[in-house]
Parts: structure tokens; sequence; C-alpha cells
């Protein structure tokens, strides 16, 4: 297994490999440094960085988001209405096919309510969104153009990624202009989160959109050789202020190549058995 790369400049996505780069880094700063003139100095500190960043390989960050037919995710699915309702139920999602879109073949995640997405992970574009539908009363199919960019390989921890493309439920008479669907992804960093499964140290990755009627904010957590560990998600009312729906899944179970995995020790058994 991969174990190393870079996202971004100055970010790598495997934390024991980030940590030393920042030993490294101070390392370089703290050289006796008393005969160098302030360009010198930069032109020291530009060379280290080329060296560190192009030695590394890009293919890491698939490790945060694995894609194989058949795996699946089992989530403590919690969402909280706007009245206050709190309803919790298990959400099983499973890749289950492909489909082809203008950027190239996109995997689909069906769930166990008839809810999908379709996602994609190429080396030169990082982890996307194609498409999404969500089984509902007047549920829609959406494909996003451009495709949604969860996480890009250049990724900087902290940076925000803004695009905007047109919104997909337009009123009526809009006219010639349709009106626009903002869109913002960020990798928040790193930090601990509690699952039934165990304390995994995940990458947190914000994304969050603006329609005519609401601002939406949604966080994955993915965690190393297993993917998305929990998600979080709510929608505000523009006019109101007022949170529409709120939701907390977090992972109580997986099947990952053809092994369950309950607990940190299985999951750390299915590491070895693909190696």
């Amino acid at each position: 297994t991969i174990k190393s790369t870079v996202i971004g400049i100055g970010l790598n996505i495997n934390q024991s490999k980030f940590t030393t780069f920042k030993r490294e880094a101070i390392s370089v700063k703290n050289e006796n440094i008393t005969n160098l003139s302030i360009s010198e100095i930069i032109d020291r500190l530009l060379e280290f960085l080329e060296f560190r960043f192009t030695k590394s390989d890009n293919d890491n960050w698939k490790d945060y988001f694995p894609f194989f037919q058949g795996d699946s995710w089992t989530y403590d699915w919690t969402y909280t209405l706007g009245n206050g309702i709190t309803k919790t139920e298990d959400r099983k999602r499973e890749y289950l096919g492909t489909e082809f879109f203008d950027t190239g073949v996109a995997f689909k995640l069906l769930d166990n309510k008839g809810s999908y997405l379709y996602y994609s992970a190429f080396a030169n574009r990082g982890i996307m969104i194609h498409g999404s539908y969500e089984s509902r009363a007047g549920g829609q199919v959406f494909t996003y153009q451009p495709a949604i960019k969860l996480l890009r390989t250049d990724q900087v921890i902290g940076r925000e990624y803004t695009w905007s493309e047109p919104e997909a439920d337009q009123p009526k008479n809009v006219g010639r202009y349709k009106r626009l669907q903002h869109w913002t992804s960020e990798a928040e960093g790193f930090q601990t989160l509690e699952t039934a499964i165990g304390t995994f140290n995940v990458l947190r990755i914000r994304l969050a959109w603006s329609t005519s009627k609401s601002w939406v904010s949604q966080w994955y957590y993915l965690a190393e050789d297993i993917g998305i560990v929990g998600m979080d998600y709510e929608a505000i009312d523009k006019v109101s202020g007022k949170r529409v729906i709120g939701l907390v899944a977090r992972i109580k179970e997986a099947t990952l190549q053809g092994d369950k995995v309950t607990t940190l020790a299985e999951l750390e058994t299915h590491e070895e058995n693909v190696e």
C-alpha cells in the first residue's frame, strides 16, 4: 500500500509524514543564516520545498476513499428536522455499478433507501462527485457540470476553493440567464472521530453550497484504508436563519473486499490481508 503523498504545497495527507515535514522545515529554518542575504535565504527555502514536494508521490489520497465494487459501509444515521424531531436509523451504502460521464467513469454509491451518488477518483483530478439522487417525494436526479471536486490532488489545508454552476431547480420564467448555485470545498484539517468501530484519525473536508432558498454545509470525515467514517450536514434557511434539517452519521460497520470490519482490530486484519 502507498503511504505518502503531498496534496498541495505543504500538505502531506499522511499525518506522520506531515509531522516529519514540519520538523524538517524547522531544521532548515534554524540553520546558521547569519551570512546569507534575504534573497539567498528565500532561495534556500524554495530549493528545500521543491525537493521535498517533488519527491513525494500523489496517490495516497486515494487510501482515504477506497473504490471496490461490493464494498459497503453502514452508519448510525441521525437527522433532526427544523421542528426538533429526531430520527435515527441504519443507513447502508454500497458500491454497485458504474456510469460514464463526460469526465470518465464514476462509481455508483447506492444506499438502502434508494438514494445514490456517483464518485470518481483520478490521479490527476482527485475525488469528484458527478451526480446524485435523493429518494424522497419530488426527488431529482442531478448531474454536476463541472463535477464537484471534493478533494483535489493539489489541495491545500485551510484554503477554500469556489466555483459556480446553474442551479438545477430553476423557477419558471427565470429568463435567459439561469440562477447560479455557488460551491465551496475546503480540507479543514485532521482530527480524531469517535465511532462504534473505534476512534479514527480523520481528514475533515467541508463542502458548502448556496441555493436560492438555503445555505448548505456537509462535512466528510475520511479515514485511511476505510473511507468515509462520518458525515455531518445542515441546511440553513436564508430567510429565517433557522436550521431546516441536520444530520450526524457515524460508521458502525463495513465490508471491505470481503472482510467484515466492526472493530479497529478487524480493520488492521483487513489491511494485512490486502497488502
